[in-house]
């Protein structure tokens, strides 16, 4: 493949690698571009810098040579399409295959096969996650819209920044939900280096449920995490456990009005959770294992809660932080779900989470709703459950 040459003038003093991963971050992860520098391939004012941290001044031109990845179209996943027309796609996700990879990835992604099935949309958006408008985690199954031209790679993506497009979800997390509808407010990010996010920095996230039901397993063991050594192993297990689907090995509710919500306030100043129907202030720390006598003690840790969530906004693991920083991890959480991990290992073999329901006009103004059921290694989980008030 011919080699590619990017050239740009920085608007204002920059670090060099952080000045080129911003301009080229479709084409290469900032790692590469750091390889890239200490190459030899990255010149300021047509003179070779091999300094990451080299400080560019504004009006400088920084010429970057590379070779590009080639992006290989897939066909090993079936993937269901739910709906398909001249301007984008619906596909039902399986869990455990991720929406695109970084540009040096060889394994299957959802934009390879989607690719592969419809070889037009590789002239859309970035060249390693062409027609790709929004995300779902890996882990998660269920609904994904895409563009199959220009036009529509641009309205969707802006329909997505203004939120105007519904995405609703079904979710299993561990313990009661009392309040049958609330909503978590607080903002969601990560620091440099961090694997995982967290409340309280970054931007701000609405996450929106209503409970569905209650549900216990007979095959879920009995969990004591007052335990002295409970809290100390779930700290040790670090690592995710991938899951492994199948194909490797062989309707809404109107919002209600803000006075019956539970919100969780943003900005992180307040006390904790505020139930307005009863006045009652929880704490942020109320459901930390940390806290001495802390309500996970006995009735109710072997309680599941099925709940339908609307995402208001769009932020990465947003259901999986919010929930868990409540002290309901979501079932089957490898990241988030802490001193349940071990336990969920038997049961949940991914977490369960699945998006439901995708609504938004299309581009000629046309009301589009699509709903996908509860992925089938989902519904089995709970078919081995019992329904409980």
């Amino acid at each position: 493949m011919e080699a590619k040459v990017i050239r740009f003038t920085v608007q204002k003093n920059a670090r060099l690698d952080i000045a080129l991963a911003h301009k080229v971050k479709a084409q290469l992860s900032r790692a590469e571009v750091q390889r890239a520098i200490a190459g030899g391939q990255v010149r300021v004012n047509k003179q070779v810098v091999r300094k990451k941290s080299f400080v560019v001044p504004a009006g400088a031109e920084v010429t970057l040579h590379y070779q590009p990845p080639r992006f290989a179209i897939r066909h090993d996943v079936p993937v269901k399409v739910m709906h398909e027309d001249e301007n984008f796609l619906v596909v039902d996700k399986p869990a455990g295959v991720v929406v695109h990879t970084n540009p040096r990835q060889d394994k299957t992604s959802i934009a390879a096969v989607v690719a592969g099935l419809q070889p037009a949309v590789l002239q859309v958006g970035d060249s390693f996650r062409p027609g790709i408008v929004h995300r779902l985690d890996a882990d998660t199954s269920g609904l994904l819209l895409i563009a199959k031209n220009k036009k529509s790679y641009e309205y969707f993506k802006q329909l997505f920044k203004n939120r105007q497009i519904e995405k609703w979800y079904t979710a299993l997390v561990h313990r009661r939900l009392t309040s049958a509808h609330g909503v978590f407010s607080e903002p969601i990010g990560r620091k440099p280096g961090q694997k995982k996010f967290s409340v309280g920095l970054g931007r701000a996230a609405k996450t929106e449920y209503w409970v569905e039901a209650y549900y216990k397993f007979a095959a879920y063991p009995a969990l004591d995490l007052d335990h002295p050594g409970s809290s100390k192993r779930g700290r040790a297990e670090r690592s995710e456990v991938p899951y492994r689907p199948p194909w490797r090995t062989g309707a809404g509710v109107d919002p209600a009005p803000d006075e019956d919500r539970r919100v969780v306030s943003s900005g992180g100043q307040s006390p904790g959770t505020i139930d307005i129907q009863t006045g009652t202030i929880i704490p942020d720390n109320f459901y930390s294992s940390k806290r001495p006598g802390n309500p996970r003690r006995g009735d109710g840790v072997d309680t599941f809660t099925l709940a339908k969530i609307q995402l208001h906004t769009g932020r990465t693991h947003q259901v999986r932080v919010h929930f868990a920083h409540a002290g309901f991890p979501l079932a089957g959480d490898r990241l988030y779900g802490g001193e349940y991990r071990r336990a969920d290992r038997d049961l949940f073999p991914r977490q369960f989470l699945h998006a439901t329901r995708l609504k938004f006009l299309d581009l000629a103004g046309r009301q589009r709703e699509f709903v996908s059921p509860l992925a089938k290694e989902l519904q089995d989980i709970l078919n081995k459950g019992t329904t409980v008030f």
